[in-house]
């Protein structure tokens, strides 16, 4: 043993050599090794003294040190204890790859502080505070190798560095250690080996026999009994073949006198007979036994019972055709290729994919097979994988999944997802790419709607406020940029006439004119339930307004159920840096400011519409309303009532019936009876005039009325069921006043009346459906011919 330094005292080298010779011998009668381990620590604790000493075993799946053995003083470890012991003596260190080839390369490294030693699992701060409460100003990690790798280290926490020749004494102290380690390690493999080999001996289901040269059975094991049901002494001197199956015997008596005659050794599969009379399949390996002379005296046999095998492979058999006609019309397209990407395998579902036959598709090209970006993904990733074959750590059953375009034969282009994983051979080297093609055009397209839908908003096609957040800083730098905040007007009014169908229809129609009018290059948003805002890019504030005009003239000459298109309108710019949401402020504040000025007009122009139509699918005639307005005027004056409900008392009259206006015409004026679907549809014309009329600020206060002027006195009316005098005043005085109309002027359903008769059953329905104060005042007010026209 050659040493690199010899002390100047040489008394205590060679007691350091007497110290190691005697550790070493020591080791050689370990034969455990946990033993060993304690060993170790206790040696190098004898050996040097130290504060700490820690064994760690490598664990070379995960790449980590664990600790397996401390050695130290009770009071060093209670101080342990104390500043973060817990932690600090469950710490599993990483190693990396150079920390390992440090330690694969030099048996003995001296290290200045805990934190290096420890792989910085310790900190820098708890590594000082450790190694000034206990006086640690040296480490040393001694490495012991195994076959060349790295079973485990020792690290050892001293008060000051040692001499250089105990340094030289350690190394060869790991030397040596290291192969009571490889030794025990083996002895300990070898008893763990020969105890499962006798496990499995006791307990093998197959069966072991010997014949002589005639074939006569010498030996069997004990699990004959187990696989035929016979024990040792029912087959010792018998012939093998007196239990294989009648029809199987010719060919496997043959077979053996030919092997006794070659001495070939050979492997036949066939059936025998158990001794309950049961038919297994056995497959039996023989090799024969040969004297001195090399002739053939015997052979020794492995029988196997191979019964369920052969019943899966019968039904594997009769089943091949089904599984072959699944595997050639599976959607999911399986390919090979080698490590040029040429394909040199493909299932026949690639027909189903691409539209022609596996061997077509192989006469492609890569660029005939995937458009440009889509190849250059697969080539970028092929890259990356070769690249990572280069890192022996790499996991080698990685699979890579990609998402490509790829050509039909159609010319159209389908989206595909590929699985691709490393094609290896035994070696693990990799010698080509294996991997499943599957369609995902459909799951993309949903895709694609969904990132839609996340910016467009699913009436108008517009884009929504979310793609606004998501545009805003481009528009941030484009100058000048003009924004125009519009309102659709009345569409309250409309979704409460006509319904929301109506209301959503306008919202698509104004959604087109919006299209038309500006550049494609705009953007255009829907902003809210009827609010839209416009960005003109690099557009200034009067070209804007010029547009606003052109759009607002398209909506007046734009009608849904014979109601004009109307809009208000803001607008604002904003220079570059300038944040756009202050623009979009200012137009929506001017938007706000013309709503107040055009909102009434509006209204009034829908209104007057809606009478319009009423009047030309009903008995609702201007007439009629004339009529009912004179009435209420002298019937109103007759009661005192105050100018103020005169008034309204006008308005209620011209708008009672508003909530007709969607009532089918064919109903309205209906001159047979009316069924009771059509009953229920009529009954429901005083709740839409409500909600129209409640909209409207100007007509708002007449709602409640119009809402109840079907109600009955006596509580059987509609909608509410109201009765008595919480029926309101107006509606119980337009009750007496449209039944009079009627009876006056007569309906297609309803005969037209004399005076006399009017007043007849207005006496008759009083208490019932009229006020009765009313209806003795209303008779009275007939009796003086007040209302003759």
């Amino acid at each position: 043993m050659h040493l690199e330094y010899v002390p100047n005292n040489s008394t205590e080298y060679n007691s350091g050599l007497i110290s190691l010779n005697n550790i070493l011998i020591e080791q050689a009668e370990i034969d455990e090794y946990v033993y060993l381990i304690k060993a170790i620590v206790t040696q190098l604790d004898s050996l040097l003294k130290p504060v700490v000493t820690v064994y760690s075993e490598y664990d070379t799946d995960q790449k980590l040190l664990r600790i397996k053995e401390i050695n130290a003083n009770k009071k060093v470890l209670n101080l342990i204890l104390k500043i973060g012991g817990e932690r600090i003596l469950s710490t599993v260190t990483p190693v990396s790859g150079d920390m390992y080839k440090s330690m694969t390369l030099n048996r003995l490294e001296v290290i200045s502080s805990l934190h290096e030693a420890s792989g910085e699992a310790i900190s820098e701060s708890l590594s000082n505070t450790i190694g000034k409460a206990l006086n640690m100003n040296c480490y040393l990690v001694i490495s012991f190798m195994v076959d060349g790798q790295l079973y485990g280290t020792t690290l050892i926490a001293l008060k000051e560095q040692p001499e250089q020749y105990i340094l030289e004494l350690l190394k060869t102290y790991a030397h040596f250690t290291s192969i009571s380690l490889k030794r025990v390690l083996t002895e300990q493999a070898l008893k763990k080996s020969e105890q499962e080999l006798k496990t499995i001996t006791e307990n093998m289901t197959d069966m072991v026999s010997m014949t002589n040269a005639e074939g006569r059975i010498t030996y069997v094991s004990g699990s004959y009994r187990q696989l035929l049901g016979y024990d040792k002494d029912e087959l010792l001197g018998k012939e093998v073949f007196e239990v294989v199956f009648e029809e199987d015997l010719p060919e496997v008596s043959a077979r053996f006198y030919k092997a006794i005659a070659t001495g070939e050794n050979d492997s036949v599969e066939y059936r025998a007979v158990k001794k309950d009379g049961t038919i297994i399949w056995l497959e039996t390996l023989g090799n024969f036994l040969t004297d001195s002379n090399g002739l053939v005296n015997g052979a020794i046999f492995c029988l196997r019972d191979i019964t369920d095998r052969k019943k899966f492979e019968e039904a594997l058999k009769e089943s091949e055709q089904k599984y072959r006609q699944i595997a050639e019309n599976i959607s999911d397209v399986v390919w090979i290729s080698d490590l040029e990407l040429n394909i040199t395998y493909l299932s026949p579902s690639i027909e189903k994919l691409i539209g022609e036959s596996p061997n077509d598709h192989l006469q492609r090209s890569l660029e005939e097979m995937f458009p440009p970006d889509s190849l250059n993904k697969i080539l970028t990733t092929y890259q990356e994988e070769m690249e990572k074959e280069k890192d022996p750590f790499q996991d080698k059953n990685r699979t890579r999944i990609i998402e490509v375009g790829c050509y039909r034969v159609d010319g159209s282009t389908i989206w595909v997802s590929m699985h691709i994983s490393a094609l290896r051979n035994n070696e693990g080297t990799i010698i080509g790419l294996q991997g499943i093609t599957r369609d995902i055009t459909d799951r993309k397209k949903a895709e694609e709607q969904v990132r839609y839908l996340g910016y467009h908003d699913s009436l108008t096609g517009l884009y929504n406020r979310h793609y606004f957040e998501k545009c805003k800083e481009e528009l941030k730098e484009i100058s000048p940029v003009s924004v125009i905040m519009t309102d659709v007007n009345g569409l309250k009014m409309i979704n409460d006439t006509y319904g929301h169908k109506v209301g959503d229809e306008i919202l698509i129609k104004y959604a087109e004119l919006i299209r038309k009018t500006f550049k494609h290059s705009d953007l255009f948003f829907r902003w809210g339930g009827d609010e839209f805002v416009i960005i003109l890019k690099n557009t200034e504030e009067v070209k804007s307004w010029e547009l606003c005009n052109r759009l607002t003239k398209s909506c007046s000459e734009t009608f849904a159920n014979e109601i004009p298109l109307s809009i208000s309108v803001g607008v604002s710019s904003k220079l570059p840096g300038e944040d756009i949401n202050k623009a979009i402020q200012e137009a929506e504040d001017m938007m706000y400011k013309n709503k107040l000025n055009e909102s009434k007009s509006s209204k009034n122009l829908i209104m007057k519409t809606l009478l319009q139509t009423l009047s030309e699918k009903s008995f609702e005639t201007k007439e009629h309303i004339d009529r009912m307005s004179l009435i209420g005027k002298r019937f109103g004056k007759k009661l005192n009532l105050p100018p103020s409900e005169l008034s309204r008392l006008e308005t209620l009259t011209m708008l009672h019936d508003i909530g007709k206006i969607n009532i089918d015409g064919c109903i309205l004026m209906k001159e047979n009876t009316l069924t009771e679907e059509e009953w229920e549809e009529i009954k429901k014309h005083s709740e839409v005039g409500y909600r129209i009329t409640r909209t409207a600020e100007e007509f708002a206060y007449i709602a409640e009325e119009i809402l109840n002027h079907h109600e009955r006195w006596d509580g059987t009316g509609y909608p509410q069921g109201l009765a008595g005098d919480r029926i309101p005043y107006l509606a119980r005085i337009l009750n007496l006043i449209d039944s009079y109309d009627v009876m006056n002027n007569g309906r297609p359903y309803k005969k037209k009346m004399s005076t006399i008769e009017i007043i007849e059953e207005v006496k008759r329905c009083s208490g019932k459906q009229f006020d009765p104060d009313l209806a003795e005042e209303f008779v009275a007010f007939l009796k003086e011919g007040y209302i003759k026209v």
